[in-house]
């Protein structure tokens, strides 16, 4: 079975990224509608930060530490 962002709204979507601070800056630099950055948070685990698609989900994208 295959599920698409639409059928699913409300997902929450965990990506990690060797660099959240080049990420953060080639995103912030699009002139994207749904997808404005905040500056990367500590969290758990690593650096991240989040973003809303248009279906309403959350990319959630994070460096892991070491």
């Amino acid at each position: 079975m295959s599920i698409t962002a639409t059928e699913l709204p409300g997902s929450v979507v965990w990506i990690a990224v060797d660099d959240i601070a080049a990420l953060h800056a080639e995103l912030a630099a699009k002139d994207y509608r749904y997808a404005k950055p905040g500056c990367p948070q500590e969290g758990p685990g690593g650096p991240g930060g989040d973003l809303a698609d248009p279906f309403g989900n959350t990319l959630r994208f994070a460096q892991p530490e070491s």
